[in-house]
C-alpha cells in the first residue's frame, strides 16, 4: 500500500504477463469498493473470492486485459499487519473459473499472514535505523527482544521483550553469560551450536557484527523457541566494550515456513514428494551415482481400476484409496527410496544406492517392483461416505501397471529416464495391466 493509503503500490508478480503487470500493477491499484478484487480486498479489509472474472462487476473495467493474459478467476487475501492495518494483498489467480476449498482458502490465509510477518519485520527493521533518537521508548517498547552484554558476555541489561521470549526476568538473566551450556542453542539442522560460536560470542571476539543468525533455544514452559539473532560490538575510544544483540522470536514464522515448504514440495493428499521435489532428489541420486558407480531404478505406477471407484463412491473414497495406494508403496520399499505422487493415479518410485553391476541391479529392482505389484493388487477397504454423514465399508480391488527402468550417471538425462520408464508403464497396460515391465521386456530381466 502507498504512503497515501490510496493505491496498492509494490507489487511482485513473476508470473504473469508483462503486459498485464504494467497495466495493473505497475501502474498502481486504486483501493476502492468493487475495484477489482485486490482493490475491494485492501478497502474493506476482508477476502474477496471472485470465481469468474468475466462476470463479476468488480472485473468490469478490466475483464478485457485479464482475459487476454488468460485469466479466469481471482481471490483476494489482504495482508495485515500485527497492529491490524491492512498493508496489502495476496492474491492468487487462475486461468479457469474456480471456486477455493476449505484448504485453499487455510493456504491463502497462511501465506497472507507469512507475507504481513516479513513486511511487518522490514517496516520495523526501517523504523529502528530511522528513529535511534528514540531509543530508550523502543527498547521498552519493540517486540523484539534487545541485551546488552560486557566483553566477558555476561547480561547486564534486557528490555521486556528479551525476557519474555527467554521467561526469564531480568533478575535471573542478570549475569548470565552466552557461554552457558544451559542455553542448548541448535541450529535449524537440529545440530548442537557451541558456546564459542554463539552469535554474540563471535561479535565480542572478532569485533565484527554477525547478522540474521537462525537458532532454536530451550525456554521454560515453551519448549523449543526459535529466535533470529543479530549481535553488534560496541566501542568507545577505539576499544571493545560492550555488545548487544536483537533477538526476533520467528518460531511461528519459521513453522509456517515450514508448511509453505511443505505444500510447495509435498503432495497435500499424500503427503509424498511431488513432481518438483522428486526432480531435485533424482537428480541428487545422479550425481551421487557419478561417485558410487551404483544404479538407482525408477519406477512409474498407473492404477489399473481407479477411476470406477471414483465414479460409484465419489472422489473422498478415491482418495482415501490413493492414501492407502502412498502407504503401502512407501512400506515396501527403505527409507534412502523416494515414493512420489506424480498426479492423479500416477505414481514414481526411485530406488538408490543398488548394485554397481547392471544385471544384479535388474534383479534388485525387480524384486521391489514385484513386492509393489503384489501389495497393491491386495483389497483395499474403503469407507465410503453414504447420504449424510452415513458412511459404508467398501472393498475395492485396484492393481497398477507398472514400467521399469535403471539409471546411472552418464546414461541419459532426468527427462529421458522418466521418459522410459513411463513408455514401459504404457507397455505394462496394453499388455494386459497387473504387469511389470522393463525397458520394453515383460516377465523377466536380463
Amino acid at each position: 500500500m502507498t504512503e497515501d493509503g490510496q493505491h496498492l503500490g509494490q507489487g511482485v508478480a513473476p508470473s504473469l504477463p508483462d503486459f498485464y503487470n504494467a497495466a495493473i500493477i505497475d501502474a498502481g491499484i486504486e483501493i476502492g469498493m468493487g475495484v477489482g478484487s485486490c482493490g475491494t480486498a485492501a478497502f474493506t479489509g476482508e477476502r474477496v473470492i471472485v470465481e469468474d472474472i468475466s462476470s463479476h462487476p468488480y472485473w468490469a473495467d478490466y475483464k478485457t486485459l485479464a482475459a487476454q493474459a488468460g485469466l479466469a478467476a481471482c481471490w483476494s487475501q489482504p495482508i495485515v499487519s500485527s497492529a491490524g492495518q491492512i498493508l496489502g494483498t495476496f492474491a492468487i489467480y487462475y486461468r479457469q473459473t474456480t471456486a477455493p476449498t476449505p484448504q485453499d482458502i487455510a493456504t491463502i490465509e497462511k501465506l497472507a499472514s507469512l507475507a504481513g510477518i516479513v513486511i511487518d519485520y522490514k517496516q520495523t527493521q526501517a523504523a529502528l535505523k530511522a528513529s535511534e533518537d528514540k531509543f530508550r521508548t523502543l527498547f521498552e517498547t519493540t517486540s523484539h527482544g534487545v541485551v546488552f552484554l560486557d566483553v566477558d558476555g555476561h547480561i547486564t541489561s534486557a528490555n521486556p521483550a528479551a525476557q519474555r521470549i527467554w521467561g526469564l526476568t531480568m533478575a535471573q538473566l542478570q549475569d548470565q553469560v552466552s557461554l552457558d551450556s544451559g542455553w542448548n542453542s541448535i541450529r535449524e539442522d537440529g545440530s548442537s551450536i557451541s558456546a564459542e560460536q554463539h552469535p554474540i560470542m563471535l561479535a565480542l571476539k572478532s569485533g565484527q557484527p554477525v547478522k540474521d543468525v537462525m537458532l532454536g533455544v530451550q525456554v521454560p514452559e515453551r519448549g523449543l523457541v526459535w529466535l533470529m539473532v543479530s549481535a553488534t560490538p560496541m566501542f568507545q575510544d577505539g576499544q571493545l566494550t560492550k555488545a548487544y544483540a536483537i533477538l526476533e522470536d520467528v518460531t511461528e514464522r519459521h513453522q509456517m515456513q515450514l508448511q509453505v515448504q511443505q505444500l510447495a514440495f509435498n503432495d497435500a493428499l499424500t503427503q509424498l514428494p511431488n513432481r518438483r521435489l522428486l526432480a531435485d532428489r533424482l537428480q541428487h541420486a545422479l550425481t551421487a551415482s557419478k561417485r558410487s558407480s551404483s544404479y538407482g531404478a525408477l519406477m512409474f505406477l498407473d492404477l489399473d481400476n481407479f477411476k470406477p471407484l471414483n465414479d460409484t463412491c465419489g472422489h473422498d473414497a478415491g482418495d482415501l484409496l490413493l492414501v492407502e495406494v502412498a502407504r503401502r508403496l512407501k512400506s515396501c520399499v527403505r527409507e534412502v527410496d523416494t515414493v512420489a505422487r506424480f498426479g492423479g493415479d500416477e505414481f514414481v518410485v526411485m530406488l538408490v544406492n543398488l548394485d554397481t553391476d547392471r544385471a544384479k541391479s535388474q534383479e534388485q529392482a525387480l524384486s521391489v517392483a514385484e513386492k509393489i505389484r503384489i501389495s497393491l493388487a491386495e483389497p483395499y477397504e474403503i469407507q465410503a461416505k453414504t447420504a449424510g454423514d452415513a458412511t459404508r465399508l467398501v472393498t475395492h480391488h485396484c492393481t497398477a501397471s507398472m514400467g521399469v527402468t535403471l539409471f546411472i550417471h552418464g546414461e541419459g538425462e532426468q527427462a529421458a529416464i522418466l521418459q522410459r520408464a513411463d513408455a514401459a508403464m504404457y507397455q505394462a497396460k496394453d499388455a494386459g495391466r497387473n504387469t511389470i515391465w522393463f525397458d520394453g521386456k515383460a516377465g523377466t530381466f536380463e
